[in-house]
């Protein structure tokens, strides 16, 4: 008998467990299939589908956040202030990206099943055009941008391809150089494929010229179709001007 009260507990946390987790995964069905049809879906739909279905698996290991009556705290904008970009922290604060990018810094550890990694792509997307539509309407200080980019995390380097994407002022070509030859991630070479197309007009020849031949070198970006496109695309512009 002294087991039963034991043996009722672990009953419950396992439905519990469960039932968080299918309905994580049918929020991230419903909304990759909104994502066909709006694409005005909600990043936080997206954010909270993924916190669902991995919570189940990781909750034992959430005691190592702190939560607030905000929310859980990630320290993610402290780790951008402490890499000596505090004014990009505030301003991750202020346009409220802070919060949708703690999660995902979270979640983009915990979905490393192969059948999940494309709603950890897809959700990067989402948040990289956030900070593109940020960094339109607020003033970044690029040489924190620059800091994000070469000392930060995978995802700070791909945040800060989406602040280049929204800003050109800054950019700089070595790290469209890194973005594409030295990326993380399939994702950030992706952005960096991107901003180099969207740059090709402002770039001098011989950047021009070292970008193509990195591009044709590269084993990595036919490995996805859209990044194919985007190098093809590239390499049939002209170097010179």
């Amino acid at each position: 008998m002294s087991d039963f009260p034991r043996r009722s507990t672990e009953w419950v946390t396992f439905v519990a467990r469960t039932l968080v987790l299918l309905t994580g995964a049918a929020l991230i069905v419903a909304v990759v299939i909104e994502f066909f049809r709006d694409d005005e879906v909600s990043t936080a739909a997206l954010i909270v589908g993924a916190v669902l279905l991995v919570l189940p698996l990781v909750v034992d290991r959430l005691e190592k956040f702190s939560v607030t009556p905000q929310g859980f705290d990630f320290e993610f904008t402290q780790q951008v202030a402490n890499l000596g970009a505090p004014k990009t922290a505030g301003l991750l604060e202020q346009t409220g990206m802070a919060r949708d990018l703690e999660t995902y810094a979270f979640v983009y550890n915990e979905l490393t099943d192969p059948d999940l990694l494309p709603y950890r792509k897809r959700l990067l997307d989402k948040l990289v055009a956030e900070a593109t539509s940020a960094a339109t309407t607020h003033r970044f200080d690029a040489e924190e941008v620059h800091k994000l980019f070469y000392a930060g995390s995978p995802v700070m380097r791909v945040l800060a391809l989406g602040l280049m994407e929204g800003d050109p002022s800054l950019l700089s070509p070595d790290i469209l150089r890194s973005a594409i030859a030295e990326s993380r991630t399939g994702n950030e070479q992706y952005h960096g494929l991107k901003l180099a197309e969207r740059a090709w007009p402002r770039l001098s020849q011989p950047t021009r010229t070292e970008l193509s031949a990195l591009i044709r070198s590269d084993v990595h970006i036919h490995e996805d179709p859209d990044r194919t496109r985007l190098a093809q695309r590239i390499l049939a512009r002209p170097v010179t001007n």
